[in-house]
């Protein structure tokens, strides 16, 4: 594998008067590594002004224009595509992940989602109940999921039976955020900025972004690593169930942290 600075793209980007692409170089080294710029050309010629082309591979979507200058078309490597998909969140989440202290917790989160968005499991009818989630490894603990497909998708954690029929009779009577008030850790998917949800469909195959929210009490605290094990362990092991498969397991680690779950759908009427 390629220890070359890479260089990748998110764009456009809405700005007042128009809009204009970012262009980066990580592991940025001694450059400036973020440049504005309103076209390919522009912004390469900006980054070779700080950087000797020849010590630099690209993302393969700049490799036509990036030949002009002598840059090479670079592997979109695992760890190149969890930069983009970095660089996606920061801006278009902002501090959203300010407490999370492993990047590789949020890299594990967006792949999990992506597996759970492809295999879609919001249209399988026998998944529209609640479904047992028991945590181990890292984290150890007992939870009940929800997964919803209409009009918003997204997976739900919720600590008990009580607060998960809350929220079906207040989603199924459409008061959808009502029904999103009650404390939980639940990954949403959104389409905009459409610049964030492009470069996610290139890092991860996922055409939305992965929005991990916990609610506590009404408010929205910091999400820190251990809620986006839970979300991802969770997000992994639900893509594997369907209309047939109806339970699954899944783990997801993080440096040295490693959470498993294992996830069964209740049956209807079944307590916990």
């Amino acid at each position: 594998m390629s220890n070359a600075p890479f260089v990748f793209e998110i764009g456009p980007l809405p700005i007042s008067g128009g809009a204009q692409n970012a262009y980066f170089v990580t592991p940025r080294g001694n450059g400036s590594g973020v440049y504005l710029a309103n076209d390919h050309r522009e912004g390469l010629a900006a980054i070779v002004r700080e950087y000797d082309p020849k010590s630099l591979e690209c993302d393969p979507q700049l490799a036509e224009a990036a030949s002009e200058f002598g840059i090479r078309k670079g592997d979109l490597t695992l760890q190149r595509s969890h930069w983009i998909g970095g660089a996606a969140f920061k801006m278009s989440l902002g501090d959203h992940f300010q407490s999370v202290q492993r990047e590789s917790a949020i890299s594990g989160f967006a792949s999990a989602a992506s597996s759970f968005w492809q295999a879609a499991p919001w249209q399988f009818a026998t998944l529209h109940g609640p479904i047992e989630v028991a945590l181990s490894g890292a984290i150890e603990d007992r939870l009940i999921a929800m997964v919803f497909g209409s009009g918003q998708h997204s997976l739900s954690l919720y600590q008990d039976m009580n607060t998960v029929r809350a929220v079906e009779l207040l989603a199924r009577s459409g008061r959808i955020e009502d029904a999103a008030g009650f404390d939980s850790l639940m990954t949403t998917f959104e389409g905009d900025p459409g610049f964030a949800a492009n470069a996610m469909q290139r890092a991860y195959g996922l055409p939305r972004i992965p929005v991990p929210i916990k609610v506590k009490n009404g408010e929205h605290p910091p999400l820190g690593d251990f809620d986006l094990l839970a979300l991802g362990a969770a997000l992994k092991a639900a893509s594997f169930l369907n209309g047939q498969s109806l339970a699954a397991e899944s783990e997801i680690v993080a440096d040295d942290l490693q959470v498993r779950a294992i996830l069964r759908v209740m049956a209807e009427g079944e307590e916990r």
